[in-house]
């Protein structure tokens, strides 16, 4: 009678170990003191600039296009 309670324990204690556990968590931030608005503006802010660059560069591209097309004639002239 000794020996039933002590294997009855560890039967019960292997049996718990074989169980798996699973935990999850969530990170879920609540206020984030409007680094997510500033990152958002910056982005815009940033988009407003390369669109202002990329229509500098299609201006000189016109400028230069117009400027060659200009001194094509001269060059006919000048050969004659």
């Amino acid at each position: 009678m000794d020996l039933i309670i002590p294997v009855r324990r560890l039967v019960m204690f292997i049996k718990a170990s074989i169980k798996q556990r699973l935990s999850m968590g969530f990170n879920i931030p609540i206020i984030d003191w409007g680094r997510r608005k500033a990152g958002h503006n910056a982005a815009k802010v940033l988009q407003g600039l390369a669109e202002t660059a990329n229509q500098f560069d299609e201006i000189k591209i016109y400028q230069a296009v117009t400027t060659l097309m200009l001194k094509v004639p001269s060059l006919f002239t000048s050969a004659e």
